[in-house]
């Protein structure tokens, strides 16, 4: 699905505290119809594809950035 897909942005694990479900470098790519991938489940992931999905939404308007980083 996503190899057909002009947009999508890869979400990855930079840096964790304490304990993950994944290690640095956990990471998954997302387009507004799926993903590929995982950073870990749960609330974590949930709140990256949601923001993912808005940077591919946005892609090509004023709002989208080209770099977009999220800390939790």
């Amino acid at each position: 699905m996503i190899a057909t897909e002009k947009i999508a942005v890869r979400v990855s694990v930079i840096q964790k505290e304490g304990s993950a479900p994944n290690s640095v470098g956990s990471a998954m790519t997302v387009s507004q119809e799926g993903f590929i991938g995982t950073i870990g489940g749960g609330v974590l992931e949930f709140e990256a594809l949601r923001e993912a999905r808005k940077i591919v939404k946005g892609y090509g308007h004023e709002e989208a950035l080209p770099w977009h980083r999220v800390t939790r």
